[in-house]
């Protein structure tokens, strides 16, 4: 990959003397020939790796000025040069390489002062990597297979399908590439690799005319990786590679273009060493050398920045709280009423305080009765809550004995099932959900078995309560299915600021079986009822999920650091959801409940990734490692970013690296005195800690990159005076009234009438028009135009001499600068590039 060292076979690096002479070549498209700009130099370019951007700066000085290799002053016009693709190569004695790749994007102008009409100063042009056409491109299109036809969607569907971590990959790739030659989503559920995804979405998602991105260097580690992605809209290309290829799994990216022209996203690994993971292996770095620095006259300056201070002994990596699922009842001290004995004896005893109460026939009573105990204050009588001392430990629903509901988590990511781990239950409410319990499994097995379709879309079950009617079980929410109950069916939810629920059924005593003692009967519909005929809310039980106060860690024990200090690293989305022993997870056929078993099990763990993370970052940080910064005369020679360096030699030293170039800065015109280069390592780039999240631009990331740009101008300001002689003599373009900008210019003797076509162009109504090859000279000048007689706008004599005018639009004369060089005589300056 790099093309300038050379690696010898005892690991050194030997580099070209040669300085290299830098220039600038252009071409409007990817696959056209390249057209070097005369005169356009190259200042500064900044070779980067992911997530950086890649940058140039150009400078081109024009006007009437008199270039270092010209014996006469000469007027240059400016360049437009936005949109087109930019290449910077150095030229050596022995041949030329090409060293930076970009798209030009923005321009500036630094005016002069010069002599009154002569317009001049320096244009800058400011060029981007070929990453930057990965930013204007978002990920918003995919395409599936439906049927054996492919669709384009105008969305991106989550790559593997499952919406939480953990658990097996419910893949949703298809079994073979289609006509893109990428796969694409697809039923036939093969599971999605992180290459699979960074190839499909390059092509799916940068539209012809672009250059295609073809993954190289390291990428079949991307072939390692399975796992869920969901892209949201407005995630631009470069910023879903950046997750893709991610420096938490070891990995690195930047851009590489190949002698065929070939744009490639070159993948390496961030590793000196290999290090394996359980049963997998994060490769090293392929391509490793040795700096060695005696005998290199051209370095500058060597710093290697020994980072001590980023050295840990230990590394803790926690994910998210522990969610716990299992059964609270009555029948295990688990669950109680959340209602007093008070609110209770005033339900039953009803409206008979009411005024003539007691003449009234007992169906009015009973009217009475429900209209009073409709009131809202009476709904807690529906609502259960776990007792305010519970210790930690649940049972089967039917009072068979209690388990450890909430296991305590060892540094190792070991579960302790014999210990409850402490919780404070004050700030707590139960989950919405049951994370984990997928509907349409049978959890009384284990593992679970599918009782419904294979390819149905897993689904997370909600908190659910079982009441026993006599020797069955029957779910409050599916009472009216029990015919012979005649019963409603209650919804049931959880309390949003207490570790209770709600069972919401009317009238409200259908739950007071055995608890009832008023002689007062209440009807349900038109029939007479016998509250004492009912379910007994003391037979309940609910199957419910807590979040718990303890979170899912894994610690990693440096061997070779003892300085006590640790690395907190916070991977949020990281799960570990427990099913308690002997949980209630249905009811079968025959009205009996079915438990989980008496064994506690995992239906989310995301250890093995915590662990992964955790033996990655500890065997980078618990190794000295140094940012390196090399500062030599000349152009490359030093590696390109995606190297390793392992270590600097020099007669006397030798200090060790073990970090991966991540930018290349040249500047290409050091004061007249040659090239500069500068390599670096960032080791800041491998922040373990502060890396996790998504990687979208930010505010500060922007106003840095303007900030850049910025001071990079005014460098090249600084460098560059002197480099070409201007005309002296006060008055800039405003003193001299500057230049004259006309639509079109004519190529022919016009009659100066009416609107007509002139260059290509159909003209309108007070157009500006360069009429200058008149018959009758005295004709010529800046005409605008009418229906009927021109009307000129200027005449071309003395005043005008050295006046310059651009042509905006015309087959032949867009973009062409002409001059006023005698009285009615336009000369042209020349195109663009000259």
């Amino acid at each position: 990959m790099g093309h300038t060292i050379i690696t010898e076979p005892s690991g050194a690096a030997s580099v070209d003397t040669d300085p290299g002479v830098g220039y600038v070549s252009v071409r409007d498209s990817w696959s056209g020939s390249w057209q070097t700009v005369r005169y356009l130099r190259p200042v500064k370019s900044h070779y980067r790796a992911a997530p950086a951007m890649s940058s140039a700066t150009l400078e081109y000085n024009y006007g009437r000025i008199k270039r270092v290799d010209q014996s006469a002053f000469a007027t240059y016009s400016l360049q437009d040069l936005n949109g087109k693709y930019c290449r910077i190569s150095a030229a050596f004695a022995s041949g030329d390489l090409h060293m930076w790749y970009g798209v030009i994007d923005d321009d500036s102008l630094k005016l002069h002062s010069g002599s009154a009409g002569y317009p001049q100063g320096d244009q800058f042009i400011s060029a981007y990597g070929l990453e930057h056409l990965l930013d204007r491109y978002t990920v918003s299109v995919a395409k599936a297979d439906q049927g054996g036809a492919s669709k384009t969607l105008d969305r991106i569907p989550a790559f593997n399908r499952r919406n939480r971590r953990g658990g097996s990959l419910l893949g949703n790739r298809s079994s073979a590439e289609g006509s893109d030659d990428v796969f694409e989503f697809s039923k036939e559920a093969s599971v999605w690799t992180n290459k699979d995804i960074a190839e499909a979405l390059l092509e799916w998602n940068l539209p012809s005319g672009v250059p295609s991105f073809e993954l190289a260097g390291q990428s079949e580690l991307l072939d390692k990786i399975e796992a869920v992605h969901q892209f949201p809209a407005g995630l631009s290309l470069r910023q879903a590679l950046n997750r893709l290829i991610d420096r938490r799994r070891g990995l690195g990216w930047c851009i590489w273009v190949d002698e065929s022209g070939t744009v490639q996203v070159w993948v390496y690994s961030i590793l000196d060493q290999a290090i394996s993971v359980g049963g997998e292996t994060i490769a090293a770095n392929t391509e490793q050398f040795t700096m060695e620095l005696d005998g290199d006259r051209t370095i500058q300056e060597a710093v290697a920045v020994q980072h001590s201070s980023k050295q840990y002994q230990r590394v803790r990596v926690v994910g998210n709280f522990l969610k716990s699922i299992f059964t609270i009842a009555f029948a295990d001290s688990t669950m109680q009423a959340r209602f007093s004995g008070t609110i209770h004896t005033t339900y039953k005893d009803g409206a008979k305080n009411a005024t003539d109460y007691d003449s009234q026939t007992d169906r009015v009573k009973a009217q009475w009765n429900d209209e009073y105990r409709g009131e809202d204050r009476f709904d807690v009588l529906g609502q259960f809550r776990m007792p305010t001392n519970w210790d930690g430990e649940s049972g089967d629903g039917a009072g068979g004995g209690t388990d450890v509901a909430i296991p305590t988590i060892g540094d190792d990511g070991v579960l302790d099932e014999s210990t409850v781990a402490d919780i404070w239950l004050y700030d707590k409410a139960f989950l919405h959900y049951l994370p984990g319990l997928e509907a349409g499994k049978d959890y009384s097995a284990d593992p679970a078995s599918d009782i419904d379709a294979t390819d149905q879309e897993p689904e997370f079950r909600r908190p659910f309560v079982i009441i026993k009617d006599g020797t069955r079980y029957v779910y409050v929410d599916k009472l009216a299915e029990r015919e012979e109950l005649a019963l409603p069916n209650a919804t049931v939810r959880m309390l949003d600021r207490e570790l209770a629920l709600a069972v919401d059924i009317k009238p409200r005593h259908l739950l007071m079986k055995n608890r009832w003692s008023s002689a007062e009967i209440s009807y349900y519909g038109n029939e007479e009822f016998d509250s004492d005929q009912v379910l007994d809310y003391q037979e309940l039980l609910a199957t419910v999920a807590l979040e718990t106060d303890q979170r899912v860690k894994v610690v990693a024990e440096s061997e070779t650091v003892s300085n006590g200090r640790e690395l907190l690293i916070e991977v949020s989305d990281a799960e570990l959801v427990y099913l308690a022993p002997n949980t209630v997870v249905g009811i079968d056929d025959d009205g009996a409940l079915q438990g989980s078993g008496s064994s506690g099990r995992l239906l989310v763990d995301d250890r093995d990734r915590l662990t992964a993370i955790a033996a990655l970052a500890s065997a980078w940080y618990s190794r000295p490692r140094a940012s390196l910064k090399i500062i030599k005369k000349g152009v490359g020679g030093m590696g390109v970013p995606g190297m390793m360096v392992l270590d600097v030699r020099t007669a006397s030293d030798s200090r060790e690296a073990g970090t991966v170039i991540t930018e290349e800065t040249i500047i290409w015109s050091d004061g007249g005195k040659g090239p500069i280069t500068t390599v670096a390592t960032q080791y800041a780039n491998l922040d373990f800690a502060s890396d996790f999240g998504p990687e979208l631009p930010t505010k500060h990331d922007v106003g840095r990159e303007i900030r850049q740009i910025k001071a990079d101008q005014q460098e090249l300001n600084q460098r560059t005076g002197g480099l070409v002689s201007r005309i002296g003599g006060g008055g800039g373009a405003g003193a001299g009234g500057g230049f004259d900008t006309v639509r079109v210019a004519t190529t022919a003797n016009i009659t100066l009438s009416g609107t007509q076509t002139i260059d290509g162009v159909s003209l309108s109504e007070g157009d500006a028009v360069l009429v200058k090859d008149q018959s009758t000279a005295s004709e010529n000048g800046i005409y605008a135009v009418a229906s009927g007689d021109w009307t000129k706008n200027k005449g071309f004599d003395s005043s005008n001499l050295h006046r310059p005018i651009l042509v905006g639009a015309g087959d032949t004369q867009k973009q062409l600068w002409f001059l006023v060089t005698a009285d009615n005589t336009v000369a042209g300056m020349g195109a663009v590039f000259l």
